[in-house]
């Protein structure tokens, strides 16, 4: 079993080629049955629409897919000859030093927390479609606590209430442990 290593794989370059209402007929369409169907070509393109192979950070900027690396390898488990032959583990890497995505500060965070080449491994599903899927969730969910600000801690005081409940709760400890100690009585 090799090893791939691509950035765009087949199947999402199958997804890019414009096809036509024709291929649509030819796959899907049953002799005598009307297909529904606009050709991919005609869609009115968005220049604003993520690309679905890019990674989306919640909270964070949007990583276009050129930065991410992708390979696939053979996944170990069950799955009987399928699992021998199809590489369906799954590793996403991602190199925080060179990406254009991120700013100088977000980078340093990243870095400080988990190193500049941030790598994810999926090999959860038999199908590679899925594990690409969950790797860049993973990928996502890493980025995402790595970028977060910890709220900075503002020490307050207690409560005088809370003092005199603190100050109750001592003295009863006290009764109570001076009550466990043996004491000599000499008229018993």
């Amino acid at each position: 079993m090799g090893v791939y290593d691509h950035s765009i794989d087949a199947l999402d370059r199958a997804a890019l080629e414009p096809r036509g209402l024709e291929h649509l007929q030819q796959s899907y369409g049953s002799p005598g049955s009307t297909l529904l169907a606009v050709p991919c070509n005609q869609f009115p393109r968005v220049d604003d629409s993520p690309d679905p192979r890019s990674l989306a950070i919640p909270g964070g900027p949007l990583v276009p897919a050129r930065e991410l690396r992708w390979r696939s390898s053979a996944s170990g488990g069950p799955g009987g000859q399928h699992a021998n032959t199809a590489n369906t583990r799954v590793e996403l890497v991602f190199d925080t030093g060179t990406s254009r995505a991120l700013s100088d500060d977000e980078k340093a965070r990243i870095e400080q927390k988990l190193g500049r080449v941030v790598r994810v491994v999926a090999s959860d599903e038999r199908s590679q479609w899925r594990n690409r899927r969950l790797a860049l969730e993973r990928m996502g969910d890493r980025l995402a606590d790595a970028l977060e600000i910890p709220r900075e801690r503002r020490p307050t005081r207690p409560s005088r209430r809370e003092l005199d409940r603190r100050r109750g709760d001592r003295l009863a400890d006290q009764r109570r442990r001076s009550s466990r100690r043996w004491s000599y009585d000499p008229e018993d």
